[in-house]
């Protein structure tokens, strides 16, 4: 424990906050100093570093949990690049939750600027689900990931539509 947190110490100011926290993460639960509950002290630990560069708590939801392991596992082969990029997700679906909590709401958004999921957005398209799911996936249209669905907007399908 002693080497896993002079490692944190020294690696804070040389790799990006974000795969730090991944790293210290996975290093911990590697270690697996505690009887039970090493994943969470590891979240909660990837978490405090999060927090203390002023970003908000990450979540890892249940759903993902399939996923989550899978990258433990591949950090454990030597792969950290898939854990980095889980963990980057996590925070990217975190800040979007945050951002839209704090969002005041004064009046309601106009019918083509309402998150709708994927299925509906297609409706009235050329475009078909999966096809709008690859778009999403790759940024080329504004979305955002929910638990397990994808949501857009009817506006960022008109501006993707525009941009072709």
């Amino acid at each position: 424990m002693a080497q896993w947190s002079d490692w944190v110490a020294s690696a804070e100011g040389s790799i990006h906050l974000f795969i730090l926290a991944a790293q210290a993460h996975h290093r911990l639960v590697r270690i697996h100093p505690f009887v039970d509950g090493n994943g969470r002290t590891a979240r909660l630990v990837m978490n405090l570093l999060h927090m203390r560069r002023g970003y908000q708590p990450t979540v890892i939801l249940c759903a993902n949990r399939r996923q989550y392991y899978s990258v433990l596992a591949k950090a454990d082969s030597g792969n950290n690049e898939a854990l980095e990029n889980f963990v980057g997700r996590a925070v990217e679906n975190s800040l979007n939750l945050y951002i839209e909590a704090c969002k005041p709401v004064i009046k309601s958004p106009k019918p083509e600027e309402k998150w709708i999921p994927l299925r509906d957005a297609c409706i009235g398209t050329p475009y078909s689900q999966e096809y709008i799911s690859l778009l999403a996936r790759l940024g080329r249209i504004e979305a955002t990931k929910r638990s397990r669905n994808w949501y857009t907007t009817r506006k960022a399908i008109k501006v993707y539509q525009e941009s072709i």
